[in-house]
């Protein structure tokens, strides 16, 4: 079970709890001040209890910046063909303090992740999609964990498979390169965990025992 509350819910078996900045309907059981900033207290009760935290900073801001510092993320065709849209209305103020308080607001928001898997914590990914498109939602949030809350490539893309397929239930079936999973792959053309933009840079697709590359899957 997982739900917006850190507590109660952690006192009461909740599995997860899902954005960092999501509050409950009742208006209370938040998890980061006004300036974003999450104190110890919400690090210790996730680290400890182990819950799963789904940051999805990408609907609070951290998606625009993406676009800002790196507009080129719009021009894949596989964004133009299926999400034309995609940067439309997604901007942040074009003013130096404007566009410095944002970053401030996304870095501060971002860090929580980080913080938490360094205390021993459970991350795994989300995007809230469609809010964002979707794919694309996924890349920025990755990005977005690495260059502004300082997740390590490791940690980013154990999030989006086997700590994501564990805390799910499915390890034995998906998440692992590992003899009778399920094998479907993306096959990149620069190494991840060196650069994370990398996740970007598909050169094949396997689903289903089918080879496909970006080109074939276009069309």
């Amino acid at each position: 079970m997982s739900s917006h509350e850190l507590y109660p819910a952690v006192a009461n078996g909740a599995d997860g709890v899902e954005h960092v900045r999501g509050t409950s309907r009742r208006g209370y059981s938040t998890k980061v001040s006004v300036l974003n900033r999450s104190y110890q207290d919400v690090v210790s009760l996730l680290s400890t209890s182990g819950m799963t935290l789904t940051p999805t900073i990408g609907i609070y801001g951290a998606y625009e910046l993406v676009a800002v510092d790196d507009p080129s993320i719009f021009d894949d065709p596989r964004v133009t063909r299926f999400f034309p849209g995609a940067g439309d209305g997604h901007s942040i103020s074009s003013s130096p303090s404007g566009a410095d308080k944002a970053r401030d607001l996304v870095e501060a928001m971002a860090s929580l992740p980080r913080r938490v898997v360094e205390n021993g914590g459970v991350v795994i990914m989300g995007t809230d999609t469609p809010i964002n498109p979707r794919g694309l939602s996924l890349i920025s949030e990755m990005q977005a964990l690495v260059n502004y809350g300082k997740m390590t490539p490791l940690d980013v893309m154990r999030a989006t498979t086997s700590v994501a397929a564990k805390a799910m239930g499915y390890e034995t079936e998906i998440g692992s390169l590992k003899p009778g999973m399920i094998a479907d792959l993306i096959l990149l053309d620069e190494n991840p965990l060196e650069n994370i933009e990398a996740i970007r840079k598909v050169l094949w697709t396997i689903k289903g025992g089918e080879l496909m590359t970006p080109r074939d899957l276009l069309r």
